[in-house]
């Protein structure tokens, strides 16, 4: 029965260790993966904020044609004249991009202003007594919001590619030099890095809610 009993306690703590041992490695993935948006969010501000300034002027009108060639009210042949036009103006791939990463940095804001590895973690702990509303009041809802928001990370880097290889078709590469590293190698590397930045973080938020389901 002695036996019985030290076997008893010896799985017990051992269960106990190994639940700790993993709880630290989830915590451990966690940091870094916010370490990494930490990094995405700094690349956007770099990105943005390097652009060169287009006039007010040139964006009213780039934003008329923009809509006129939207516009199915109007013939084919004049709608496919105005996106020739925009096709070809490189201020036009620069605004669309600036608009695209503005919405983007607000939502990454978002996340960072209401999530991060410890808020995420006592956050799942005190499941099942969480509110109902709010992206970021919960864990379930909070990763769908993740999961839309990657969505959105990796669109913007797609048009990046695209755009960036349009300006420089038109010879005016110069206007992303102090926005984006111009060594061809070190972009593609950190393009695929950021794109991972979102999934990492909804995956150690799995691992917590299966730490906490295994707890039990």
């Amino acid at each position: 029965m002695k036996k019985y009993f030290t076997a008893l306690i010896f799985s017990i703590l051992s269960t106990v260790v190994a639940a700790d041992s993993n709880l630290k490695y989830i915590d451990e993935n966690c940091k870094r993966a916010y370490s990494t948006f930490e990094e995405l969010l700094q690349f956007l501000y770099k990105f943005e904020g390097n652009l060169p300034e287009i006039k007010e002027s040139k964006i009213k009108s780039l934003k008329f044609l923009d809509s006129r060639w939207k516009d199915e009210s109007i013939s084919i042949s004049l709608r496919k004249q105005t996106f020739k036009e925009l096709w070809e103006d490189s201020d036009y791939h620069q605004l669309q991009l600036q608009e695209t990463s503005y919405k983007l940095i607000k939502e990454l804001e978002e996340i960072k202003k209401n999530s991060n590895p410890v808020k995420d973690k006592n956050l799942i702990n005190s499941l099942p007594n969480v509110s109902s509303f709010g992206d970021y009041q919960n864990p379930y809802k909070k990763l769908k919001e993740f999961t839309r928001i990657q969505n959105n990370v990796r669109d913007f880097f797609e048009e990046l590619e695209k755009r960036k290889s349009k300006i420089e078709m038109l010879g005016q590469q110069e206007r992303l030099n102090k926005s984006l590293d111009n060594n061809a190698q070190n972009f593609a590397y950190r393009v695929a890095f950021y794109k991972i930045t979102i999934p990492s973080i909804i995956d150690c938020n799995l691992e917590y809610l299966e730490a906490k389901r295994t707890s039990k």
